[in-house]
């Protein structure tokens, strides 16, 4: 009668012990647990910490301007989207009014915005069990 008790215990504990690390080993390493955003207005370099996520504020005057964003970290899991948006649209008008890359190459994005106000520019980044670091770059052309 004491075994079939000490079995039943035994058992339950283990039951439990996975459970219990299951559920604290069970989170997602992809899944950004901060939010972060940065403001730029002119060439800087940006440390991105691990598992966030936000948006980079360019603001940039009248004019035409040349946005240069480089990966200075080559073992980062960072992800930039491949467009940026003016701020007074809203997140969900992304895709009707996202401003697309000129040019993509792994670690470069080159962005070229026109515009005739001073303008914010917003672009969504994430990370996760790396953190990141970029190197924003803005020329003013004529």
């Amino acid at each position: 009668m004491e075994r079939k008790n000490f079995r039943g215990i035994l058992i339950s504990l283990i039951i439990l012990l996975f459970a219990l690390t299951g559920i604290s080993f069970g989170h997602d390493l992809e899944e950004a647990r901060h939010n972060k955003n940065f403001v730029v207005k002119k060439s800087t370099v940006i440390s991105i910490p691990e598992s966030t996520s936000g948006k980079i504020l360019y603001l940039v005057g009248k004019g035409t301007y040349i946005i240069e964003i480089y990966s200075l970290d080559k073992e980062s899991t960072m992800y930039l989207d491949d467009g940026i948006l003016d701020a007074k649209f809203s997140n969900k008008k992304y895709i009707d009014h996202a401003i697309s890359a000129k040019e993509i190459k792994p670690g470069y994005y080159k962005f070229i915005v026109n515009t005739k106000r001073n303008t914010r520019y917003k672009h969504f980044y994430k990370t996760t069990i790396n953190s990141g670091k970029i190197k924003v770059k803005i020329t003013k052309l004529k």
